[in-house]
């Protein structure tokens, strides 16, 4: 595959599971966010997600974590580790991440890039990769 290549399609929040541990004193909280996903287009897998979230409000948020998705493209499989920072903002989320370097296995253990998504409906988001896999 040749370098940075961009895969699109949609992925679906599958579970959510999501806990306070800090509330502030005139609103807002902190919670941490145990998600799982199942990816289609042109990426296929599942993925487990854990984000760290600073809500200011019911309807405002910021967060960070990671993904960790097995995945495949075609014919090449593996894992990927993302690490997420974004926002939730009037009922929309989007995330820019960035691979983990050196976190990645099976055909994608060298694998750089970066990304993003956006939030549409139903608890799905619409996502993209730009990835750098090295030949094996």
């Amino acid at each position: 595959m040749s370098d940075n290549d961009i895969y699109t399609g949609r992925f679906q929040i599958t579970s959510w599971d999501e806990n306070t541990y800090n509330t502030f004193i005139g609103g807002g909280k902190q919670t941490h966010a145990k998600i799982t996903q199942q990816y289609d287009g042109e990426v296929t897998g599942d993925a487990n997600v854990n984000y760290l979230m600073t809500y200011l409000n019911d309807t405002h948020a910021f967060f960070v974590g990671f993904e960790v998705i097995n995945m495949a493209i075609g014919p090449l499989t593996g894992t990927i580790t993302l690490q997420h920072s974004g926002e939730y903002h009037n009922h929309v989320a989007s995330s820019n991440f960035t691979l983990v370097v050196g976190a990645g296995t099976g055909d994608f253990k060298s694998t750089t890039g970066e990304g993003f998504f956006k939030t549409a409906d139903n608890g799905q988001a619409n996502y993209q990769l730009s990835l750098s896999i090295p030949a094996s």
